[in-house]
């Protein structure tokens, strides 16, 4: 018996000295791979800043979650604004900066809020004088308000512009709560109280549709007269074109693209290859790329860190129902 414990304390020391040096040789490996030194990003004289935001534009990156992290899922890719604004403040006044390249494929949406903010940041930069391309295979609603604020609008052949206006889509399930046998309680004062109507209806009620309808018609009034002013269309032009549009994309041959055109929605249709040689015209060419560029993931690595000690207005940007 002796003779066991013997043996399992030596394997239990062996085990502890195995483990340590392990954990040791990560941690070194850890280290190495940090303080390897890394060659740094340049930014070429001369070239376009390419914009080609990922994802949801947000005020803040969401955290991954525990559960984000024991799925092994990749997290959802997100443009932070306050971090495209910046990069588009500094490419301004970069003298090696001489286009800006917007590339809004991949951008899935964002709040108007954000958007106009984001809008408000190209118009700044398009102030220097710097030249401001947009191109994409199509743009959604969201896509188009950006690209809206280019010198040159150009869109794939085969694409699309899709303004739909803004809406709210609420299921409704009283009927079904009333087969499954479940009762609802429900406790409300006033009229506009419309978060609890799924429950007990199976429609909108006519006070929860004007209050709908009053917020979204601000929204959509604020983007047809941002994106009217931009492209230099006639007032009420897009309006008139969305209620027209099965007989506007009838008379296009039910082409989406050669509508665009014809809307004043985009400057000229180009493929991929057609588009980079136009920026290329400006910033010249890249055989990798097809012009000469940086992504602005990129240049914002090679902007100095702000003064940490200097004083500065706290943002603590909010998630969630009201």
């Amino acid at each position: 018996m002796k003779a066991f414990f013997k043996f399992l304390w030596g394997a239990i020391k062996a085990f502890h000295t195995i483990a340590a040096s392990i954990l040791l040789l990560f941690i070194f490996i850890i280290l190495a791979g940090v303080l390897a030194e890394k060659p740094g990003i340049t930014v070429p004289d001369g070239a376009a800043l390419l914009f080609a935001p990922k994802g949801m534009l947000v005020e803040k990156q969401r955290e991954p979650t525990l559960e984000d992290l024991m799925d092994g899922a990749p997290i959802a890719d997100e443009t932070v604004l306050r971090e495209a604004v910046r990069a588009l403040e500094a490419a301004r006044d970069d003298a090696r900066i001489k286009a800006l390249v917007l590339d809004p494929d991949d951008l899935a949406g964002g709040g108007p809020a954000a958007l106009h903010a984001l809008g408000r940041a190209i118009e700044d930069f398009k102030a220097s004088g710097k030249p401001v391309f947009a191109i994409g295979d199509s743009y959604s609603q969201a896509q188009y308000l950006l690209a809206a604020h280019a010198d040159k609008l150009w869109m794939n052949p085969m694409g699309s512009v899709s303004l739909t206006g803004y809406g709210v889509y609420v299921p409704h399930f009283a009927s079904a709560l009333k087969k499954l046998k479940a009762k609802v309680h429900v406790f409300r004062v006033g009229t506009y109280k419309s978060a609890v109507e799924p429950f007990i209806r199976d429609d909108m009620s006519p006070a929860a549709k004007e209050a709908n309808r009053a917020f979204l018609t601000l929204l959509w009034r604020h983007y047809v007269d941002e994106v009217t002013r931009l492209r230099g269309l006639e007032e009420g032009a897009i309006d008139r074109a969305i209620a027209e549009m099965v007989p506007r994309l009838k008379a296009a041959g039910g082409d989406e693209a050669k509508l665009a055109l014809a809307e004043g929605w985009v400057d000229e249709l180009r493929t991929r290859r057609e588009m980079a040689q136009g920026v290329a015209e400006i910033v010249g060419a890249d055989a990798a790329h097809g012009f000469r560029q940086i992504a602005y993931t990129d240049y914002l690595k090679t902007l100095k860190t702000k003064n940490a000690d200097a004083p500065a207005i706290a943002v603590i940007p909010l998630r969630g129902a009201i």
